[in-house]
């Protein structure tokens, strides 16, 4: 599925141990090219394709490919002192047809094309992407690195401008193997949107291989109905309606027992609303970086929208000083735009009706012996309440622990009068 997990390399020991060497040397000390170049990761790649009879990206099967991270080049002499840098210092994807490592199979599929890398999880803000050129290794190549730094004197970081340079060029520099394809990466790239990078969680990432070129891939995912439904209800202030609310929450801690796993209900804000294309433009990214988890759906779309939720979820929670966006939904469900009509109806599917699953896999969890006596205080607090207190939020908050009860389980006494009590308001 295209994650990568450095604890799962066999020989990291052996790595470590040519790292120490290596820091313990004189850094003046000049070594050939390469001196630093360490054993390629063997990795695979999500394949994204274009389905034409549906007109969707999708995500395909894996290729290998070899990935070296913080892999180091030393320049030749004359254009340390161009560039005013000693090195080239990040990552390095390839394939071969022959020598070391053969992936002949890769070679022919991947040739030519964009591979894209994100760290995860995606909030991390990394990406990179770099299109597999021919490898050359050729004075003349170096020249190319020489002649083309110059064109670029607005860019002052020395890592930046030779990321730009090397993307430019027609073949990948400082690469020995003829029957070769490679792509250097020097700086990731990052979204605003998203908040800094994150380096709290383990290094993990994913990494995808695109049948045809990252433009057209974006033009047509971002077309997609689902990813413009998803903007339509930001507009509309209806993004997060089918998550649970606080006052859902609270109530089901007083009632005593466990509220619904997942995110609480936020307010869409205008800040929102105003970066939501970039929000949506790095979900795009982070989709097209190959599938997140192995259970992940074959649509590149409905992986973009998940994450588009989960971006714009972390950014309110983000914002100081937010201005809420009131939901513009008329009182008659008819009235509705298309798109809040089923967001109304996603809402609804997210209502009660999922509490009372939650429920019942909560019960299952628990045990028959167990859940009884649980579901009996439950059932007292029902019967005990006074006329005035069952209200709509005292049902809508006890009645899925009760409906919740599993099929084929011994009623508890008292269940069913229970439950009468809280649906007379139905009545």
């Amino acid at each position: 599925m295209g994650i990568l997990r450095y604890q799962d390399v066999a020989d990291w020991q052996h790595a470590a141990t040519n790292e120490l060497r290596d820091l313990a040397r004189d850094p003046d000390d000049a070594g050939p090219i390469g001196r630093r170049a360490g054993s390629p990761i063997k990795h695979t790649a999500t394949w994204i394709g274009l389905d034409r009879v549906s007109g969707k990206l999708t995500y395909g099967p894996e290729t290998e490919i070899e990935v070296y991270r913080g892999h180091e080049k030393l320049l030749p002499k004359e254009l340390q002192e161009k560039l005013g840098t000693r090195e080239i210092r990040g990552w390095l994807f390839q394939v071969r047809k022959a020598g070391p490592n053969p992936q002949p199979d890769s070679f022919a599929l991947l040739d030519g094309k964009e591979i894209l890398l994100s760290k995860l999880p995606h909030s991390r803000n990394y990406f990179v992407r770099r299109t597999l050129k021919p490898c050359k290794h050729e004075k003349a190549v170096w020249a190319q690195v020489e002649r083309a730094w110059d064109k670029y004197p607005e860019m002052y970081l020395d890592d930046e401008r030779l990321d730009r340079v090397l993307q430019d060029l027609s073949a990948t520099p400082f690469v020995g193997f003829k029957e070769c394809r490679a792509a250097w990466s020097v700086t990731p790239k990052r979204f605003d949107v998203l908040g800094r990078e994150r380096f709290d969680t383990l290094d993990d990432y994913t990494i995808a291989a695109l049948a045809l070129p990252f433009e057209q891939a974006y033009d047509w995912l971002i077309i997609d109905p689902a990813i413009q439904q998803a903007l339509d209800l930001t507009e509309s202030g209806c993004l997060f309606l089918q998550y649970q609310s606080a006052k859902d929450v609270k109530a089901a801690i007083l009632a005593g027992f466990r509220p619904p796993k997942g995110p609480v209900r936020f307010p869409v804000t205008e800040g929102l609303c105003e970066n939501s294309g970039k929000l949506m433009e790095a979900a795009c990214w982070a989709a097209l970086c190959g599938r997140e988890v192995p259970a992940a759906s074959d649509s590149v779309a409905e992986s973009a929208v998940l994450l588009y939720y989960r971006f714009a979820y972390n950014f309110v929670d983000r914002e100081k000083h937010p201005v809420v966006r009131s939901p513009r939904i008329s009182r008659e469900l008819g009235s509705l735009p298309q798109s809040e009509s089923l967001e109304r109806q996603r809402s609804e599917s997210f209502g009660e009706a999922e509490k009372t699953r939650d429920f019942t896999a909560q019960w299952w969890e628990l045990g028959d012996s167990a859940a009884v006596g649980n579901l009996m205080l439950i059932i007292d607090r029902v019967l005990q309440a006074d006329e005035d207190q069952i209200d709509e939020e005292f049902a809508a908050t006890l009645r899925p622990p009760l409906e919740g009860w599993p099929p084929g389980w011994k009623r508890p006494a008292g269940l069913d009068h229970a439950l009468r009590r809280l649906n007379k308001l139905d009545k």
